[in-house]
């Protein structure tokens, strides 16, 4: 392995450096690779400085942040060889399925290392990175953006025909959000963090701009009314049928063991180590027919006639506090 450093001075503030030589003289056997907003070009005077360090050790993944100054820190994550070689393999020409199923942090893995900056790593590693493409990182993203627009458009709908006017306004700008995120990266504004939109945009378009405010002013500025916004999203938002079915082809089971307690208003999921999470409204409701032994698919057949296929398409995506404590689980598994 080289143990030179590569000098990062067109990007890092030379007050930076030192910091970067200290910590990678402590982890010196590992790869290291320089990236995040710095390199991306959005960092402020208060931003962290990333560091992956890539290892064919057998650990488990971990990150460690490292005191910088006053208002810096220095976060060294550590990544698995095996995962950035499986990373690269699933991001290359990833499916529609595929890339619903994908977290955003795995498109966020991808990018950065696309992006990144090596300071020291080896011949292997460095023939691995170098298939790591950034315009394959925009499009997957812009892609993944999209089933995320279309996935809040479809939960602003259902929470209109609840009465949930709150919600709906929240949902509504997550999902002006990621259309956003979707038309930026197709335009090679990649970087996947929601909170850069805004200046990813004005980077692109100028800020202040009649672009840029195109594209700001709906997640930032509320005109118009629910239903002239839910319009003006759906519109933003070229769905291939192929996403949609495969949404709605998606379902849930409760999990081996979980059991529907309580009646009326107050009913909960306890699963059996003990644990307890309350449902309401069409949750409990669709976590009552799951109990009485109907399926995912034919609870929606049922549900057909009271709801709109978007609405129906935001029936999962609803009840993400339940999958990751797994009271509810795929229905295949």
């Amino acid at each position: 392995m080289d143990a030179s450093l590569t000098r990062l001075s067109p990007v890092l503030p030379d007050h930076v450096w030192p910091e970067i030589q200290h910590v990678a003289s402590q982890i010196a056997e590992e790869s290291l690779v320089f990236s995040g907003s710095y390199v991306e070009g959005l960092a402020n005077p208060n931003s962290d400085v990333d560091l992956y360090a890539i290892t064919d050790a057998h650990l488990s993944s971990q990150k460690m942040r490292f005191r910088l100054r006053e208002t810096h820190y220095v976060g060294v994550e550590y990544v698995r060889l095996t995962d950035v070689a499986r990373l690269r393999d699933r991001l290359r020409e990833p499916t529609w399925s595929e890339l619903i199923d994908l977290g955003l942090s795995e498109l966020g893995l991808y990018y950065r290392l696309a992006i990144g900056i090596p300071i020291r790593v080896s011949s292997m590693v460095s023939e691995l990175l170098q298939q790591f493409d950034k315009t394959r990182a925009c499009e997957n993203l812009r892609r993944f953006a999209l089933v995320r627009a279309y996935e809040y458009s479809c939960r602003v709908a259902l929470a209109r025909e609840l009465g949930a006017s709150r919600e709906t306004s929240l949902l509504m700008r997550e999902g002006f959000i990621w259309s956003a995120v979707a038309q930026l990266a197709a335009e090679r504004e990649g970087y996947p963090s929601l909170k850069w939109t805004a200046e990813k945009a004005a980077r692109r378009y100028g800020r202040g701009t009649p672009a840029f405010h195109e594209i700001v002013d709906d997640f930032t500025r509320f005109t118009g009314s629910l239903d002239q916004r839910l319009e003006k999203l759906r519109g933003k938002l070229a769905v291939p049928r192929e996403v949609r079915e495969l949404l709605l082809a998606r379902g849930c089971r409760l999990a081996d063991g979980v059991q529907l307690l309580g009646s009326g208003a107050e009913r909960y999921l306890k699963r059996s180590d003990g644990l307890t999470l309350r449902v309401t409204g069409l949750i409990s409701n669709l976590c009552d027919q799951l109990a009485s032994g109907r399926s995912w698919q034919e609870i929606l057949v049922m549900l057909e006639d009271t709801l709109d296929p978007e609405s129906v398409v935001a029936l999962l995506p609803e009840t993400p506090y339940l999958r990751p404590h797994q009271m509810l689980v795929p229905s295949g598994s």
